[in-house]
């Protein structure tokens, strides 16, 4: 998971930060650009907290596009809890720029600090925002507390939507490119997060750090979980994976045997209701099936040269979708020619190598940090060398 946040000041870059560092993942505060770093949560503060609404919505508007460029999984716009600062015209800047299909979702509650949103109107310990003390700030005094006068045209999802499981089919039926969001409790907000995420409506968020806390730990919940991927038909490979297949872990495994004409022909069908179960997924079960393929590639009028390629590749982009759709960052991949192609996938072209685990054989991590790699060649490998390497994975021996 690569995230992309943006803050209208330091401060609130810093504290947005502290709710991704206590999920475990690498986090870098920046006043430079996003290009210049590499971590799997870059957060920039923009700088505009106090400048007009015409500067900060050009501001914002550029710092978007440069972040849609590279290609982030999520995006999070901080916003200050206290709605201080140009709100208004910097979701305006983020919605002039994405697609007519997609939408900015608003969750300013944070209800650990005393801040709730009911009705559309933002109460601060219990009183109106408008009225309390902050609202008379002297440099950026707050026009509204109220987000449905603030967004006139977003979509509301009041407590009784959360509350009556009201808001799914709300957010599914409409099409109003801002969605804004009441919440009163912690519950509210776990089932806030939940429902962004079943929606498909969590890739571009702004809000408090209170939604951050949530919203990015439900999407982190997977990142635990251990692929392991299997091109090789050597006999030593082979004979590894059947005795990693008689541990004990080996029950909370979803195991993925694909034949040669499932990759070749584009059709193979992969369950991704499997619950928190770890993955393994293969190209060939035994020897026997190593004939299978080479009198499928005669039906096809393939080399086996050519064959063995297309195998490959359409191979590694099944299990780049299954990467992708689970959030997966702990890999064991056995075989080199498997490794070759999922890498270029995965768009890795660096691996910092960290500590050997077994001979010829290391714990390694994608320069942009985002996966935890062993690789290992089809005929190296002790016989019970899975079992080590996925617990070392697996408990972050790293």
């Amino acid at each position: 998971m690569k995230v992309a946040v943006l803050a209208d000041d330091f401060t609130g870059a810093c504290d947005v930060g502290t709710q991704f560092l206590s999920f475990g993942m690498d986090v870098i505060a920046t006043n430079g650009s996003f290009t210049e770093c590499d971590a799997e949560v870059i957060i920039k503060s923009s700088g505009t907290r106090n400048l007009n609404e015409k500067e900060s919505y050009n501001i914002v508007k550029n710092e978007f596009k440069n972040i849609k460029k590279m290609g982030f999984d999520y995006f999070f716009k901080k916003i200050d809890s206290t709605l201080r600062g140009n709100i208004k015209s910097e979701i305006d800047a983020i919605v002039e720029e994405i697609e007519k299909t997609e939408c900015v979702v608003i969750v300013i509650p944070f209800p650990k600090m005393g801040r709730i949103i009911v009705n559309g109107e933002h109460y601060l310990n219990g009183v109106r925002l408008i009225e309390s003390e902050i609202a008379k700030d002297v440099v950026m005094p707050v026009k509204s507390g109220n987000l449905i006068e603030i967004f006139p045209n977003a979509l509301h999802i009041s407590l009784k939507d959360i509350r009556n499981n009201l808001a799914h089919e709300k957010i599914i039926r409409e099409d109003n490119q801002i969605i804004v969001f009441d919440g009163e409790t912690e519950s509210d907000m776990i089932k806030i997060a939940e429902l962004l995420k079943e929606t498909g409506k969590d890739r571009i968020v702004a809000g408090s750090a209170g939604i951050a806390n949530y919203l990015y730990k439900q999407n982190n919940s997977d990142e635990n979980r251990v692929m392991i991927v299997s091109g090789s038909c050597s006999e030593v490979t082979l004979k590894q994976i059947k005795e990693f297949s008689k541990e004990s872990c080996f029950k909370n495994f979803e195991v993925l045997d694909l034949t040669a004409k499932e990759i070749i022909e584009k059709n193979a069908k992969i369950n991704y209701d499997i619950g928190d179960k770890d993955i393994v997924i293969k190209t060939i079960r035994d020897r026997s099936e190593i004939n299978e393929s080479y009198k499928l590639f005669k039906e096809k009028k393939m080399t086996i040269s050519q064959g063995t390629k297309k195998i490959s590749e359409n191979f590694a982009k099944i299990v780049k979708e299954i990467i992708e759709e689970k959030c997966i960052r702990n890999l064991i991949i056995l075989g080199g020619e498997t490794t070759e192609y999922i890498l270029k996938e995965l768009k890795i072209d660096n691996l910092k190598l960290n500590f050997i685990i077994d001979i010829g054989i290391s714990v390694a991590k994608s320069e942009n940090m985002r996966y935890n790699l062993i690789i290992k060649p089809g005929n190296f490998g002790q016989e019970r060398c899975i079992k080590k390497f996925y617990t070392v994975l697996k408990e972050k021996k790293l």
